[in-house]
């Protein structure tokens, strides 16, 4: 099917955030990114707290979506041509319906509401891309393909470049900082207690695939990009690579920091500081499960994803 050039958009509501993407779909197959936006949003603290998106909330995002509306017509993209997806926060709230509806009366905005099964496979077409030809590893050997969001972590195991199992855990960070705020925990606790998680989980994704025998570890994450820009080799202009040592010692040296200090020392805004230490921990508790001896971090998200479906007439 012949495609045609035109300019689309494609918005994520998630967790911490919504974040869009706009790009030229030349042709098929072949798209470009013109631009990016995001702003936060505290919609997963409201839905994984209460189970509902507060009035507070749904205002929040309905800002933000007005303002990213007036945008794409200055951009001159109609609404057909832009995409409305949300993860995690939306599956889950109660209320999803109301929100969906005042979200399409005040902006024309039809929302998608993705299963994690989709997220992943977005994903998985996402992080294939970035990687492109420069790591054929990832088509040869096992691999494991994490990302943790704000209310879920996703996981692909692949064998030999074909998907062999695929699991979203309702683990993430807004959740994760919950059960320690009301544990009244420390960083260590924070640790213990995604240690045995993360161990249970392994436990039964051995069963599905020796994790002893993952040699490609992949972390689409911001996150991890985080860790990447600093310390990573860039295998191209969509991604980089981070050497296990160094990666792990990157996150220890970090663990213990409060909030506060990873602002003041990663230099990053409060709205990812809050996340990053349970993030990242995460990732540091899988990759010593497997045998990876790099962190392969691609600049990949299910937006990537679905630009990927477009372009390819999906």
């Amino acid at each position: 099917m012949k495609i045609k050039q035109r300019m689309v958009a494609v918005i994520e509501i998630g967790s911490t955030g919504i974040r869009m993407v706009v790009a030229e779909i030349r042709k098929n197959d072949d798209w470009h990114v013109v631009d990016r936006a995001g702003k936060p949003v505290s919609l997963g603290r409201d839905v994984f707290t209460s189970g509902l998106i507060s009035r507070e909330s749904l205002l929040a995002c309905l800002a933000v979506l007005r303002n990213f509306h007036e945008l794409l017509q200055g951009w001159g993209i109609e609404n057909s041509d832009i995409h409305v997806i949300a993860t995690s926060a939306l599956r889950e709230a109660r209320n999803r319906d109301m929100f969906i509806d005042r979200i399409y009366m005040q902006t024309g905005f039809k929302i998608n509401v993705v299963e994690g099964i989709e997220e992943n496979r977005l994903m998985y077409l996402a992080v294939r891309f970035a990687l492109k030809d420069d790591r054929p590893q990832f088509k040869r050997s096992n691999s494991m393909v994490i990302e943790v969001g704000g209310g879920s972590t996703e996981i692909m195991l692949l064998r030999r470049g074909k998907m062999a199992a695929v699991h979203s855990l309702r683990l993430g960070t807004i959740i994760i900082d919950q059960q320690v705020r009301q544990a009244m925990g420390t960083n260590r606790y924070l640790h213990r207690f995604l240690d045995e998680i993360v161990r249970n989980t392994c436990e039964s994704l051995n069963s599905e695939l020796n994790l002893q025998y993952v040699r490609t570890f992949v972390v689409a994450g911001s996150d991890a990009r985080l860790a990447a820009t600093r310390f990573g080799v860039e295998i191209n202009q969509d991604c980089w690579s981070i050497d296990r040592k160094v990666f792990i010692e990157f996150v220890e040296k970090i663990e213990n920091y409060t909030i506060e200090e990873c602002v003041q020392k990663l230099r990053i805004p409060f709205a990812e500081a809050e996340g990053i230490i349970p993030g990242l921990l995460t990732y540091k508790l899988f990759l010593e499960q497997t045998a990876a001896t790099e962190v392969v971090v691609p600049n990949a998200s299910i937006r990537e994803g679905m630009l990927i479906n477009l372009a390819s007439g999906v």
